[in-house]
């Protein structure tokens, strides 16, 4: 029943309609990424409660003048067990898979916050999924828009495929450290403890789940370089891998 409603939700949107006159959303590189899906693909982390995934949304104003702007998420694919959360001016609390498939409601006192953005200013939307030792997809849609006229409003999709991430426990002991973080043209990756088997891959991953830089047949303890003067600014997540199982993610930022 909730599915059906939440169907016949989202098609009385899509008659409604978004405009896109006064806003742009853009990601981290600056791309325009309006009314488009953003995949994502990262582990769960079924021991670690303050493991999350963050993705930075760029919400620009394109008009002459400053706008209140607002933003709201709806909650397009529940995934049971999942936390979720996104900051824009505030940060919000924690809320679980299925409790606000609209946040914030209008009758929510939280409907009442917003960002002033100035004439061709741009702001940044945090938004953040705790897996917790869910597997499966969530989905969301983040919607921007005009406090004083909610029609002139963009909209970017969300989507969170979580795959399982065994524990440390079950697999061996390893000590990851990256840094400096942010960096500029590289990073130094450190892995300490011995590690059971010690074919690791280590891949690096924009913010829609891509492979950037891959390095296989990676023992530890290591003390190993990433060059990251070719990528471009932004966020990134360097994965620690054995086989098909995440060990361990890191989120690394580039700034040149």
């Amino acid at each position: 029943m909730k599915n059906f409603l939440l169907s016949v939700g989202l098609t009385l949107m899509f008659f409604v309609g978004y405009g896109q006159a006064s806003f742009q959303i853009q990601n981290d590189h600056g791309t325009d990424i309006t009314g488009t899906v953003l995949n994502f693909a990262g582990p769960n982390a079924p021991t670690d409660p303050w493991f999350k995934h963050e993705i930075d949304v760029v919400v620009k104003n394109t008009t002459g003048a400053s706008i209140d702007a607002k933003v709201k998420r709806i909650e397009t694919t529940s995934l049971a067990g999942t936390f979720n959360y996104f900051c824009f001016g505030v940060c919000y609390g924690q809320m679980a898979a299925g409790a606000n498939y609209i946040f914030p409601d209008v009758t929510d006192p939280e409907s009442l916050d917003y960002l002033s953005v100035g004439a061709g200013a741009s702001s940044t939307v945090n938004v953040y999924l705790v897996p917790n030792a869910a597997v499966g997809s969530a989905a969301y849609r983040y919607i921007v828009y005009d406090g004083s006229n909610p029609n002139d409003s963009a909209y970017v999709d969300i989507v969170y495929d979580i795959t399982p991430s065994n524990g440390l426990n079950e697999m061996g002991n390893l000590d990851v450290a990256l840094y400096p973080n942010p960096c500029n043209d590289r990073a130094v990756l450190t892995l300490e403890g011995e590690f059971a088997g010690n074919d690791l891959e280590v891949h690096v991953l924009n913010i829609l789940g891509k492979k950037q830089l891959s390095f296989t047949n990676v023992v530890s303890p290591n003390t190993m370089t990433i060059n990251t003067s070719n990528l471009s600014e932004g966020v990134y997540f360097v994965s620690v891998r054995q086989g098909t199982n995440s060990i361990r993610t890191s989120r690394l930022v580039v700034k040149h």
